[in-house]
């Protein structure tokens, strides 16, 4: 909560507030601006900002990142559906034994809103250095997520926190993104 502040018609104001989140996981979060002698409550709720909170102590690991900013998502939005498969190599990962609980893909630029993304994501390892002849089957994945995945419009990611955390070892890992029509 804060102090109030007054506002003239048509006029907008910045309140900051401080938020500690209690739990990991998507977390939805929203203002709420009451005043009691407002008689339309219609407007006075915020758009809601998705958060993905992590374990205090997760590690981060950026792979892949291009020195020009070619961010490219493993989904098409141009197409109701789509797939993708992506080798992540070991030596660029650098660590093992681990748990992954998310992906995040950087996005150039995200202009439009997708309230409902539905979305499978599946992850293995393999000692090959290449799925360029043969994808690998689902069927040979673990599925790590499955389930609505917002964007919104300024987002500079999108991030996926998994259903349940893929025990990875250390070899190369392929992640493969399923993207439904909403």
């Amino acid at each position: 909560e804060a102090d109030g502040v007054d506002v003239a018609s048509a006029q907008t104001v910045e309140i900051s507030l401080s938020f500690a989140p209690t739990t990991t996981g998507v977390q939805v979060v929203n203002a709420v601006i009451e005043y009691s002698a407002d008689k339309n409550a219609d407007n006075n709720t915020s758009v809601a900002i998705t958060l993905n909170v992590l374990e205090a102590g997760s590690k981060y690991i950026e792979v892949g990142q291009s020195d020009e900013e070619l961010y490219v998502v493993p989904a098409s939005f141009m197409a109701d559906e789509s797939v993708s498969q992506t080798i992540y190599f070991a030596e660029e990962i650098g660590v093992k034994d681990m748990d992954l609980k998310m992906v995040s893909y950087p996005f150039y630029n995200a202009t439009t809103n997708y309230a409902n993304v539905p979305v499978k994501v599946w992850v293995t390892e393999i000692d090959s250095t290449s799925i360029a002849v043969s994808s690998i089957p689902a069927s040979k994945m673990t599925l790590v997520y499955e389930g609505n995945c917002p964007i919104a419009a300024g987002d500079e990611s999108w991030d996926i926190s998994f259903d349940k955390a893929y025990k990875y070892t250390g070899r190369n890992l392929v992640i493969m993104v399923h993207k439904k029509a909403p």
